[in-house]
């Protein structure tokens, strides 16, 4: 907190060659370490996403999924990569006559953070995978200092992570919570990373450790076989985007919810949300307004890309040509969950930006013995409604909550940016661009300025920090309003990295454990 004006403050950091924002301090320095050492962004996006995926082993891990854009300088092109995974062979419509499990052995799907990692350096990277997951076997192997996010992640999950032994083993020792700076030790996890690191990212779905993995799940009454492992393959997209007041802001499409983003932005541009005072409750309810229609209109447009991809465009394109102010809607509650995202950009405008995630805060509860790997729990991304394009089926993908985001102009990178927050990420983002690219307000200020979101009930949710005129004005209008603190998961925490004049900028948000770096 800035102590002569009181407010709430993003780190924000410059530098002249690199630049990183992501959601722990280990992590950002290693991709930092991992240019400087020669790699490039691409390398040391992955090299961040390793750390994060054992300091933040409540958000996201190698049990997991991935999506990453990639903004590539030398062409000015955007590439899109799908790192989810499918529902497993024994997930029929059938086995869930009581609904759609939340959490445990059966609520994962096939995880597909470890193929992305690989894939993306194939493609674009100059390092090899072994390398890059050295520094994340180290601090899985020897352990690092338990941090505000994992403790207060583990108090709240604490009933869930007692249900299963290894949960509990790893992340309540002795049968406590860690302590702050008490060192959190996964000697399981350390051993499933070499074992990558050695043999490559089919030793994960295709090798011993598929085998050892897949034997283990069937053991607890999973419904994996050794195939949806095999069969798992990594998607490479287009991203989609619209025009936003000058700029295109670009994410990524279907199983994604990356267009409710987008028709947000459509619908705010169209109403003229640049003309207004960001902090008056004209535009927090446009805001609000925006994405209940935003949630409505794209149900049926997000789901497994093969039926998905086509219908989001559509619904895009014709609310690009057509566009009216959003009508009122009612609140829609996006699902609680957790997440972490990293974002990187280099001075010849070569940018990142990451988003990986086992979905709610410690997933599925389940950690698969032997290997440290805690199981996703994106099954619940799907519905039980028959004929809907996000149906729960054996080898579809879920509809994700992951939304990556680049904003260019004319053809260059000027921002790469993401939140965790589950479904709340698209607005959340929303707000965030619509307070620096329509109001023209400075990047980090924008990041810190007050949100609103929508709890798990439904109702919505406002920053303690909020005017009172905002306050007020929506509590008369909102049923079941609350005022949380900033803190709270569903406010989520904005990382972004900015091309200006003169240098590179990173951005971290205060809102969550993270970390901004730039040199």
């Amino acid at each position: 907190m800035n102590r002569h004006t009181g407010r709430l403050q993003a780190q924000d950091v410059r530098g002249r060659t690199v630049a990183v924002s992501s959601g722990h301090a280990l992590a950002s320095a290693e991709a930092v370490r991992v240019f400087h050492d020669g790699g490039n962004v691409i390398d040391a996006a992955i090299a961040g996403a390793a750390v994060l995926a054992v300091v933040l082993p409540y958000a996201c891990g190698i049990g997991g999924d991935l999506y990453l854009l990639f903004h590539e300088a030398r062409t000015n092109r955007v590439h899109g990569l799908n790192g989810t995974g499918a529902a497993p062979s024994g997930a029929t419509l059938s086995r869930f006559p009581n609904g759609l499990p939340q959490v445990g052995i059966r609520a994962a799907t096939v995880p597909g953070t470890v193929a992305a990692w690989e894939d993306a350096l194939g493609r674009f990277g100059t390092r090899h995978l072994r390398e890059l997951l050295q520094p994340a076997i180290r601090l899985a192997e020897n352990g690092f200092p338990a941090h505000e996010g994992l403790i207060e992640n583990a108090r709240e999950k604490e009933d869930l992570l007692r249900r299963d032994p290894e949960a509990a083993r790893l992340f309540l020792p002795d049968g406590r919570h860690f302590a702050p700076g008490q060192l959190v030790v996964q000697r399981d996890l350390a051993r499933a990373l070499a074992r990558i690191a050695d043999h490559g990212a089919r030793e994960f779905y295709e090798g011993a450790l598929a085998h050892e993995f897949v034997e283990k799940i069937q053991r607890l009454g999973g419904d994996f076989a050794a195939d949806d492992l095999a069969r798992h393959r990594s998607l490479w997209q287009e991203a989609i985007g619209v025009p936003f007041y000058g700029h295109d802001v670009l994410t990524m499409p279907p199983n994604s919810v990356g267009a409710v983003l987008m028709l947000q932005l459509l619908a705010l541009e169209a109403a003229g949300v640049g003309a207004m005072d960001p902090d008056s409750l004209a535009f927090w309810e446009l805001t609000i307004r925006t994405w209940r229609w935003a949630k409505s209109v794209s149900t049926e447009a997000i789901g497994d890309p093969r039926d998905a991809v086509d219908r989001a465009i559509d619904l895009i394109s014709r609310t690009r040509s057509a566009p009216s102010v959003a009508r009122q809607q009612p609140m829609v509650s996006p699902r609680s969950g957790d997440t972490s995202n990293l974002v990187v950009m280099d001075s010849e405008g070569n940018a990142v930006s990451l988003v990986q995630s086992v979905s709610a805060p410690f997933a599925s509860g389940v950690v698969v013995p032997g290997t440290g790997i805690l199981l996703n729990n994106r099954m619940r991304g799907f519905n039980s409604a028959a004929g809907s394009v996000n149906c729960v089926a054996a080898g579809r993908r879920p509809a994700h909550t992951l939304v990556p985001a680049l904003v260019t102009r004319k053809g260059s990178v000027v921002a790469a940016i993401g939140t965790p927050g589950a479904a709340g990420q698209t607005l959340t983002l929303a707000q965030v661009l619509s307070r620096a690219l329509a109001c023209r307000h400075d990047m980090a200020a924008a990041i810190e300025a007050p949100r609103w979101s929508v709890a798990p009930a439904g109702n919505l949710i406002v920053e303690r920090t909020a005017s009172h005129e905002v306050i007020n004005g929506l509590s008369r209008k909102e049923p079941g309003l609350a005022l949380e603190d900033v803190r709270h998961v569903r406010f989520g925490s904005v990382k972004a990295v900015l091309r200006e004049p003169r240098a590179l900028r990173a951005i971290a948000d205060y809102r969550r454990v993270a970390a901004a770096c730039a040199s």
